[in-house]
């Protein structure tokens, strides 16, 4: 019996040696400066080349128009966002200034070019 209790006690020192003890909650991940130089720029309503389409709309809002261009595997789209102004009181209808106007230009998702 001795011999079977010493045995286990062996065992169970072998098996549990290595264990990593764990003190409390994983520190957590470090966040990616890519991901967070976009968020800044979002927070500030601005764009960056390689931003997605819905990071471009949570900068910029959604376009007053988008003009698409299909190819063979491939879309091309110009966002047009033209100045907008307002008439008397700001909450009558909006005014749009064509005369400046910013764009994105977009291929398969992505932003590509930006002109003001």
């Amino acid at each position: 019996m001795k011999k079977l209790i010493l045995c286990f006690l062996l065992t169970a020192s072998t098996l549990f040696a290595g264990d990593i003890v764990n003190y409390g909650p994983p520190a957590p991940p470090k966040p990616d400066p890519e991901w967070l130089q976009i968020q800044k720029a979002i927070a500030a309503h601005q764009v960056l080349i390689g931003m997605s389409v819905d990071q471009c709309e949570s900068a910029w809002g959604k376009p007053h128009k988008i003009n698409r261009t299909i190819k063979a595997n491939f879309v091309s789209e110009q966002w047009v966002y033209p100045s907008v102004y307002y008439i008397g009181n700001p909450s009558g209808p909006a005014q749009y200034d064509y005369e400046h106007v910013r764009y994105l230009y977009i291929d398969n998702g992505v932003l590509t070019s930006i002109q003001n």
